[in-house]
């Protein structure tokens, strides 16, 4: 029902913000992906340009990859 009606919205010639987490719902239903991580856009993509592949490396862009390693010196 949902998709239905996104669709008919768009065949009106409306524009629609879909939010989700679900890759395979979005390569579906979009025509352009925009990719936010921490607040920040860290993606565009255009129906041409979609893969799971590129989604998720702009998804990652932005979080932090430091591993803190505290060390027990004593002997």
């Amino acid at each position: 029902e949902l998709y239905r009606i996104i669709d008919s919205l768009c065949r009106e010639g409306l524009g629609v913000i879909v939010t989700s987490s679900e890759l395979p719902e979005l390569l579906t239903i979009c025509d352009r992906i925009l990719v936010l991580c921490e607040g920040r856009l860290t993606g565009e993509f255009g129906r041409s340009e979609f893969s799971e592949q590129a989604i998720m490396v702009a998804a990652t862009q932005g979080e932090s990859s430091t591993i803190e390693v505290t060390l027990d010196q004593t002997e």
